[in-house]
């Protein structure tokens, strides 16, 4: 009877890297979330330059598109050493959903919710 081993399988992750822009992609959800994302707004971009600007308007989007795709994986790569949260998942509860950062007794940052009529708050780890 044989036995396999297919722990190191399960386990694996796959890894996408961009060599010289120094950009890695850690799991499929994240590299084909880029690729959907730059599918889409080359075609939201694209469609009215080309009403404008004729055959060259698609190659402008996907200049456009590239590069907002490539702030959005640095900007969502870059972690904060305080938190261990993303820089995108920070700008997400700070600005979008108005939490307030306190610091706690010990020292770290804490999310708040936004001020309610009546409410007490605590900071729980």
């Amino acid at each position: 009877m044989k036995m396999n081993n297919y722990a190191v399988a399960d386990e694996y992750k796959a890894k996408f890297v961009v060599p010289y822009l120094g950009i890695e992609f850690v799991g499929w959800i994240n590299f084909v979330g880029a690729l959907i994302a730059l599918i889409t707004i080359i075609v939201i971009i694209g469609f009215p330059l080309s009403l404008i600007l004729g055959a060259n308007a698609f190659l402008i989007a996907f200049g456009i598109a590239a590069l907002i795709v490539l702030f959005a994986v640095v900007y969502n790569n870059e972690i904060n050493n305080e938190t261990g949260r993303t820089k995108f998942s920070e700008f997400y509860y700070v600005k979008l959903k108005r939490y307030r950062l306190v610091y706690s007794s010990s020292g770290e940052k804490r999310y708040l919710e936004r001020k309610k009529k009546g409410g007490v708050f605590l900071a729980y780890k």
